[in-house]
């Protein structure tokens, strides 16, 4: 069978055609069966012998393309050519679009923090730069507070530059920290069919 809109060959049992996902006709099975033969009523009568029969010549088989990838949603073998899955319609991720490993992006978020939604950047932009803004003001934070803590300055205003120091690095490592734990917990929670399905999900 073939599909009516681009000519490719359908599979049997396929419903959408592989090729540009238009559905398979529903029937067609009709259009493949042999005309209807004539009864022997029907048929004239001949005085004749009647031929003694050719042997039919074998039905060569059509080569299958050889299956090259899997569908993410059904798993169903697929063609390096397939735009769509031919059994669900799921369109077939390209090479830029591959699945993503739970455990990749947990060993990002335990060691750099927010940079492991770069490992996902399509579904987590915006979490990506809400980490980097907040990191980066926690380091500053830091910065600020360690050399408040470190300058010196006279006896009247050390104890308050101290003070002072000490609750910016405060400030500073706690927002880092937020931020780190945030990120683990994000990519921790995630099923893991949100990471095989990426960036779908």
């Amino acid at each position: 069978m073939f599909c009516e809109s681009c000519g490719a060959q359908i599979k049997s049992g396929a419903t959408f055609c592989s090729r540009c996902g238009q559905a398979a006709p529903l029937d067609y099975t009709s259009a493949m069966a042999p005309p209807p033969s004539t009864s022997p009523e029907a048929a004239p009568q001949s005085s004749y012998p009647p031929p003694s029969p050719v042997p039919a010549a074998a039905a060569m088989p059509l080569p299958m393309p050889s299956i090259s990838q899997f569908c993410h949603a059904c798993g169903n073998g697929l063609i390096a050519t397939a735009a769509v899955c031919p059994r669900c319609g799921t369109p077939v991720r390209t090479s830029m679009e591959s699945a993503k490993s739970k455990t990749t992006a947990v060993l990002l978020a335990v060691f750099l923090s927010f940079w492991t939604w770069l490992y996902s950047y399509k579904r987590n932009a915006w979490k990506f730069w809400v980490g980097l803004a907040v990191g980066l003001i926690g380091v500053v934070l830091l910065v600020v507070g360690g050399d408040l803590h470190n300058h010196d300055t006279s006896i009247s205003c050390l104890y308050f530059k101290q003070c002072a120091g000490s609750g910016y690095a405060g400030i500073g490592f706690i927002t880092a920290l937020g931020v780190w734990v945030w990120a683990i917990i994000d990519v921790s929670v995630k099923p893991s069919h949100w990471c095989q399905r990426f960036p779908h999900g």
